[in-house]
């Protein structure tokens, strides 16, 4: 009895993962539509909600002015520049040559959370 209850949560499962890919799809779809009415007729209100294009603001630095910026902050603020400069993990992988073992050597690798995705088997 309990691998049929078993199997019968496995299809369900299966069914779930199908419709999400599908739901996903649609969304995404969906979302390029309102993008290209947007981008040609402006935002569009919806109840208490405006739908259109935000800046998402991001800062960058030359190597040069960064190391500059590390030692004002600490020098007029008091501020240890590795405290607040921290490498993102795009930034680690730069280090083509350097293994987990040698990033190890600095630090301490932390799963700061999961991706639950679906994701194409292994070969």
């Amino acid at each position: 009895m309990a691998v049929a209850i078993q199997e019968l949560k496995k299809k369900q499962a299966e069914q779930l993962a199908k419709e999400i890919w599908r739901a996903e799809a649609a969304l995404k779809q969906m979302k390029e539509q309102m993008k290209a009415y947007v981008r040609e007729l402006g935002p569009i209100e919806v109840d208490s909600h405006v739908w259109d294009f935000y800046p998402r603001t991001e800062w960058q630095f030359t190597p040069d002015n960064l190391h500059q910026l590390a030692m004002d902050a600490f020098l007029e603020v008091g501020v240890t520049p590795w405290a607040i400069l921290k490498p993102s993990t795009s930034d680690l992988k730069k280090l083509t040559n350097w293994s987990e073992d040698k990033l190890a050597l600095y630090g301490e690798k932390v799963e700061t959370s999961k991706v639950f995705d679906g994701r194409k088997k292994k070969a």
